[in-house]
């Protein structure tokens, strides 16, 4: 699970789906109260999993196979990918302007 780059401490799930929404302005970590920031890696590495999530469900609209295993895979194949989101996001101190210098 993803741990914040100044206490260490594991974050909750909560925090880390506000870290995903909040990537440019940061979020304050419960713990020691620093402003963390989904790195640049990090983002980088969501990009694939969504643009495969994206992919299927555009699959799913033109050739449906069967509605029900259309469902049953597009959901299987989301949840893996919100899971591998919030188990492989890294956070910095760094906010994201000083990141990409």
């Amino acid at each position: 699970m993803t741990k914040c780059a100044s206490c260490n401490k594991q974050w909750t799930g909560i925090l880390l789906f506000k870290a995903h929404f909040a990537s440019e302005r940061g979020v304050e970590c419960d713990y020691c109260h620093e402003k963390q920031y989904v790195s640049e890696k990090s983002k980088r590495r969501m990009l694939i999993p969504m643009l495969l999530v994206t992919a299927m469900l555009l699959i799913g609209l033109f050739a449906p196979p069967s509605v029900t295993q259309y469902f049953w895979v597009y959901i299987t194949i989301t949840a893996v990918t919100i899971i591998f989101m919030y188990v492989s996001l890294e956070l910095t101190n760094v906010p994201p302007e000083n990141q990409r210098n």
